[in-house]
Order: C-alpha cells, then structure tokens, then sequence
C-alpha cells in the first residue's frame, strides 16, 4: 500500500496535513522573490498554470454563455436570499435578545469533556485545506473561463496572500478589455465563481449521501446512541430542583435513546408544564417540570436550565478487512478510507455552499458580491458615482448586519433593553 493510502486508511489527517503545509511551506520560501506586492498587503505568485485547459473549455462558447447567464440569475437570488435569512434573525434579537440560557445549548462540531472542561472536536484541518485549494481553484477558473469565452484575455492566474496570513486563488483579466466589455458578459464573469461553488456543492452533496447510503447498507459502519454531558445547572431552575448534578452523563429522554442531536431536541420539545425525564447511564431518572422561558415570547419553548455537550457513547466502529463493491469488482477498499473520503465530501459541500454565500455578499466592489451589484445598478442607475455609493452604502449596512447578528448584537440589543 502507498504512504498515502495508508495515511488514508489510518485516518493520520494530522500527519497529511503536516506534510502538505511543509510541502507548500517550502515553496513559498523558495519561490518569495517571485512574489507581487500590491498595494503593500496582497502578495501574488503569478503563473500561467491552467490556462491552456481554460482555453480548451472556453471554446464551448454557447454551453459556457447558457450557463453563466443562469450563474447570474443564481447569484442576484443568492444575494436577496440572503438578506431574507438576515432580516428576520435581526428582528427577532432586537424584539427577544435572548438573556438567560436554552433548555440546551448544543455545540456543534460534537464536544467531549475532560475532567469537567469541555473539549470540542473540531474539523480535521486536512478536510478544510485540500476543499480550499480545491473549491478556490475551481471558482477562480470559473471566472476564467467564461471571460476568455467571451475574448477577454487572461494573464495570468495563481495564489496570494492578504496581509501575508490570509490565503487566496485568483485570474488576472485584463482589465481594460474586461471595462470596455458588455454589463451582461461582467456579470456572467464575476458571477460564474460562486456559481460553480453552488453546483459543485450540490455534486458533492448527492456523493456523500450516496457513499453514506452504501456504507449503512453495506454494515460498513455502525452507528452509536448519543449522550448528554451536562456542564451546567442554572440555579432555581427546573433541573436543580430536581437534583440533577453537574457532569452527569444523561443516556435517554423521556426514556428514548437518541442517535442524532435533532432527536434529543424533539424531545426536550414540551410545553411549559409539562415533565421531561432525564436517564443517566447510572440508571438514575430526574424528572423535571418544566417552566416558561421569559427571554422568548414563545408560550411553547419550554425551559429546564441546562447546558451540555452532546457526545457519542462509543466512537463508530468499522470492519477492518478490505471489502469488495459489487458494482466494481476489482478494486478493493478499506472501509476506515471511505469513512474518511465520506467525511471529505461532507465538508467539501459545507466548503463549496460557503465559499459561494460569502462570494455573493456584496462588502464592497473587491468581491464578486460588490461587482455583481455594481453592474445590476448599471441597468438602472446611469451615474456610476452614484451606483458607486449605493453600493458602499449597501456593503456598510451588510457589515453592520453582520456584526448585529453575532454575539456582540445579542450583547448590544441585551443592554439597549
């Protein structure tokens, strides 16, 4: 077996991620003279790698037209659907800054405790580096090459780094060419990247569900119940009048295993009033009556005081031994390495919705957002100065909503009352 299957097939993401980041370590190093500095915070390393396979592809010019033109429609939707997902959520924490804590307060990635301390098990970084590199690369050919589909040079394309830390892939356009252009073919250019992201996010999306279907059905891996680590007790609330202590490990509610964390909190949902039973594995039952939660203006969110971690009671167990897929007979796979490249297409669709939402945000005319939303105004607004503000002003009021709805708003809604 090769070093990289079996890095695969042990799971080792630390070690790969390692020798990657040496990899690319090394030749940052080797290559800093050839490095652009723009602007004194954008470092480039320009090459011309790509471009003969762009060039390739750009020549299916109407297939390429028919699909941008459908890549802006997504985009200007992308950008309304957006700000219909952050109204709302802004609205309801000016009117209900939540105050007090939920019946629980899950943290996702899944958390364990260690002597009372929560730990959370994050990402493997291995999952989030080859996505970026691999869904970067991808957007920003994209844009590359609906742009030489519609005659506009490409100069170059390649990587950078802003403010030295931050990575980033990019295609250099020539931008003379790119101004003197059609609005339309603009916008299919700058919309193109997010749009891929999308498509490409529902690629591996349908891939990992599959894979994951044929792992269950193939007894590949099992899958274990659920705990609730308990990390706090509110004090007077329902569950310490009822006793329950704090680092208890709660294995059923309202005498239901639970197999995912949806379920747990389908059954935490009653009605004020109403009991809700806790099993510890000790085999120990609280129950507690539960009460109105007074932050929420919600007579059906019922509260216990309650704060956890949910856990999984034993890790998944796989089959060691290579198994065979009917469908390819041939080739033979150990099941620890699909478990793993499921787990990679899990987080290359999470990666790819990402990248796309964050691209159509229009922060300012640097994104493909702000560029997007310049060009719509153009069709409407003929002063570009003044395009030019509303867009400034529309990148603030996205920054600000932004910063509303993280937890600095809750905090600042929570005094304003």
């Amino acid at each position: 077996m090769s070093v990289l299957g079996l890095l695969l097939a042990n799971g080792d993401n630390l070690l790969l991620t390692v020798i990657i980041l040496v990899i690319f370590g090394l030749f940052v190093l080797v290559n800093r003279r050839k490095f652009d500095v723009e602007g004194k915070v954008v470092f480039l390393y320009k090459t011309k790698i790509g471009l003969k396979i762009m060039k390739r592809i750009a020549k299916f010019k109407r297939l390429i037209n028919i699909y941008s033109t459908i890549g802006v429609f997504v985009a200007l939707a992308g950008i309304g659907f957006v700000l219909y997902l952050f109204i709302p959520y802004l609205y309801l924490m000016i009117i209900h800054p939540t105050t007090t804590l939920p019946a629980v307060a899950p943290l996702f990635p899944v958390s364990i405790s260690l002597h009372g301390l929560p730990v959370l098990i994050g990402v493997p970084v291995i999952y989030i580096l080859l996505a970026i590199i691999v869904l970067a690369a991808l957007h920003e050919a994209s844009h590359g090459v609906v742009a030489l589909s519609k005659k506009i040079k490409v100069k170059s394309t390649g990587f950078g780094f802003l403010f030295g830390v931050l990575p980033l892939a990019f295609v250099e356009p020539d931008v003379k060419q790119l101004v003197k252009g059609k609005r339309i073919d603009r916008l299919r250019i700058f919309s193109a990247g997010a749009f891929t992201n999308v498509v490409l996010g529902f690629i591996f999306l349908g891939a990992y569900l599959l894979l994951s279907h044929f792992m269950v059905s193939a007894s590949l891996v099992s899958y274990s119940a659920y705990n609730l680590d308990v990390s706090s007790v509110v004090s007077n609330s329902p569950a310490s009048l009822a006793g329950l202590p704090v680092n208890a490990t709660v294995s059923e509610i309202n005498g239901n295993v639970f197999y995912n964390t949806s379920q747990a909190l389908s059954d935490l949902n009653v009605k004020p009033g109403q009991y809700v039973n806790f099993t510890l594995v000790n085999g120990s039952v609280y129950s507690m009556k539960t009460t109105y939660n007074s932050s929420i203006n919600n007579t059906y969110h019922s509260y216990i005081g309650v704060s956890g971690f949910f856990t999984l009671a034993k890790p998944p167990s796989f089959l060691i031994e290579p198994i065979s897929i009917t469908a390819y007979p041939k080739p033979s796979f150990p099941s620890q390495s699909l478990y793993w490249i499921d787990g990679l297409l899990l987080w290359f669709w999470v990666i790819s919705f990402s990248l796309a939402i964050v691209n159509i945000l229009p922060l300012s005319y640097l994104v493909d957002g702000g560029k997007i939303v310049f060009d719509a105004l153009g069709y409407v607004i003929k002063n570009e100065k003044t395009a030019l503000k509303i867009l400034n002003t529309l990148a603030f009021l996205f920054i600000l909503l932004l910063v509303l709805l993280s937890p600095i708003g809750s905090i600042i809604f929570s005094v304003i009352r």
